[in-house]
């Protein structure tokens, strides 16, 4: 579940984008490009060394804000699409981030915590929405 802009929790599904990379862990990566605003975000490419939630987030003055969507990929996935709660807004800056699967398949922002890099901080990149 996470929350959403009225406050009610839901279970979402999450996908691929288009632009930036980061690497975690040694094998995780992420790549989401900027892409056309809408109901849903294309993961480019991705490299996982377990199952992991893939999380969108708004921008809030260059902080996360409310997730609009999540999806969980697998070990061997190579990209996919988020499909989102509510639509992302054209000229706007969203992110993607890998969270943990805590075992039970069901994304819960406060149990399924954000996976990091070797230096402690999220895995997690940017990208931009167009018209």
């Amino acid at each position: 579940t996470a929350p959403t802009s009225n406050g009610s929790k839901v279970t979402v599904s999450v996908s691929p984008a288009k632009s930036n990379m980061t690497t975690a862990n040694g094998d995780n990566t992420l790549v989401v490009k900027d892409q056309p605003a809408g109901k849903m975000v294309v993961v480019d490419s991705i490299n996982l060394n377990q199952s992991a939630w893939i999380a969108i987030h708004e921008d809030k003055n260059g902080k996360l804000g409310v997730i609009y969507g999540a999806r969980l990929f697998n070990s061997e996935s190579k990209g996919g699409e988020v499909i989102l709660l509510r639509a992302t807004q054209p000229g706007m800056k969203y992110y993607a981030m890998l969270h943990n699967e805590n075992g039970d398949r069901v994304f819960d922002f406060k149990q399924d915590l954000p996976l990091n890099d070797e230096t402690g901080d999220p895995i997690m990149t940017s990208f931009m929405t167009t018209r």
